[in-house]
């Protein structure tokens, strides 16, 4: 027995699928389970009406090879599965050896890490474009 709440659980479950980087929003969430915003946001307040088994049945359903359905409904076990997970690379090295490489979840968060940089790299390039047609505008404004 784990002792915690559902809106505790709840939390535990979403922010383990946000380190997926699947969802970024409690939004994304609800859209990815397909369950309404507004009742999600209150399952999130803690609200027992929407805190409900059909709830994190929806989430297990969702991701029936990550969740554990009994670890919500009957407090037991751990949240995920035992899970095995194998991104191996397999290829000859510069001796001419046979090898295979295993890919971490260091490797995994740095090439998010890598993206979460060409998504703010790219919205730089957005902002610095947004200034320069604000500081041309205000140019042409003072020039009248």
């Amino acid at each position: 027995m784990n002792n915690k709440t559902k809106t505790e659980k709840l939390n535990e479950v979403y922010e383990y699928i946000r380190t997926l980087g699947e969802i970024h929003t409690k939004k994304d969430f609800a859209n990815k389970i397909e369950f309404d915003k507004a009742n999600l946001s209150s399952a999130f307040n803690g609200d027992e009406r929407y805190l409900t088994d059909g709830l994190f049945k929806k989430i297990c359903e969702k991701y029936p090879d990550l969740f554990n359905v009994n670890y919500f409904l009957k407090d037991e076990g751990k949240m995920t599965k035992n899970i095995v997970n194998q991104s191996n690379v397999q290829g000859d090295n510069i001796q001419g050896h046979n090898v295979t490489v295993n890919k971490s979840q260091t490797d995994k968060f740095l090439d998010l890490l890598k993206t979460k940089d060409d998504q703010l790299k790219k919205c730089q390039v957005q902002i610095d474009r947004l200034i320069g047609i604000i500081e041309k505008l205000n140019k042409q404004r003072t020039k009248k």
